[in-house]
């Protein structure tokens, strides 16, 4: 399985949405640290486009016959872009599937964050998965150290360099540069951070609180 999953937010991404059937793309990379397959209960959890960094692993889990739970989250149906197909592969007993929609639209109302407090609080996972909003994922954070859950979360930041030279990803006062030592980030990682779920930064490099 191969493809590219693309939100049109700006100029870039504006014209990957306008290009036509058979047009060439040049790509780098890949660069950084990805999600590593460990555990034998994960639990995935996405935010919106979110999930497009979670679907390849839930693919690779599923090929290794490692059965997820995966929770997606969004604002409304519409944005769940791969409904049909995760709901496909809930049918087919490769995984758990549950919808969260802010909007009651699709499945639950409610978060994601939620949501996954929920499952835990009734079923044992060995290893928690997240990429979505940096909200959203703190508070999955959260409810891991709480539980004592391994996590790995994706974060997403502004990348200038994209190679570890400029700083314009770090996150303070780790050291960590996102485009170097993540995107994927451990529990461990993230609890050096005091960045994380709390400030980040515009292109211009200054701090705001999120």
């Amino acid at each position: 399985m191969c493809g590219v999953t693309v939100k049109d937010v700006g100029d870039t991404t504006k014209f990957l949405c306008s290009i036509k059937e058979g047009s060439s793309l040049g790509i780098r990379g890949p660069f950084g640290v990805g999600y590593k397959i460990r555990g034998k209960k994960p639990l995935i959890a996405a935010g919106g486009i979110g999930i497009a960094g979670l679907r390849l692993l839930a693919y690779k889990m599923v090929n290794k016959g490692i059965f997820p739970t995966i929770v997606i989250g969004a604002r409304t149906s519409s944005e769940n872009i791969f409904h049909r197909e995760f709901e496909d592969l809930g049918r087919k007993g490769l995984l758990e599937y549950l919808p969260i929609t802010d909007d009651g639209s699709l499945g639950q109302k409610g978060l994601a964050s939620q949501a996954v407090k929920e499952l835990i609080s009734s079923q044992s996972f060995d290893q928690l998965y997240g990429c979505g909003p940096e909200r959203m994922l703190y508070e999955i954070f959260k409810i891991a150290v709480q539980n004592k859950i391994q996590l790995q979360l994706s974060l997403e930041r502004y990348m200038k360099c994209a190679i570890g030279i400029c700083g314009q990803c770090a996150l303070d006062d780790s050291g960590l540069l996102v485009c170097k030592d993540g995107p994927v980030f451990s529990r461990n990682d993230l609890l050096r951070s005091s960045d994380f779920g709390r400030y980040i930064r515009s292109a211009s490099g200054k701090k705001f609180p999120i």
